[in-house]
């Protein structure tokens, strides 16, 4: 019977929710960046109008949206490219 119990509680683990080393890679992909939703031509400020998320697995994290927002782009982007 204390075997079981020890069994039962290594399997609830700490209480820790942490990403398993096998789901990493896919953290990265899963993402969501800021990506031109339109043509943005640079010194053009970023809108909500041309900017937008997606799973882009490159670029600035969708968090800083708000943050973009009012900003001139310092480059030229074409629809879907990452910011």
């Amino acid at each position: 019977m204390v075997q079981d119990i020890r069994v039962i509680a290594q399997s609830l683990g700490d209480g820790q929710k942490v990403p398993q080393a096998s789901e990493w890679d896919t953290r990265q992909a899963a993402r969501q960046n800021l990506v031109a939703s339109r043509s943005i031509q640079q010194g053009e400020l970023f809108t909500e109008d041309n900017v937008t998320t997606a799973r882009a697995g490159q670029g600035e994290l969708g968090m800083a949206f708000w943050d973009k927002l009012g900003q001139p782009a310092a480059r030229d982007y074409k629809v879907g490219d990452a910011l």
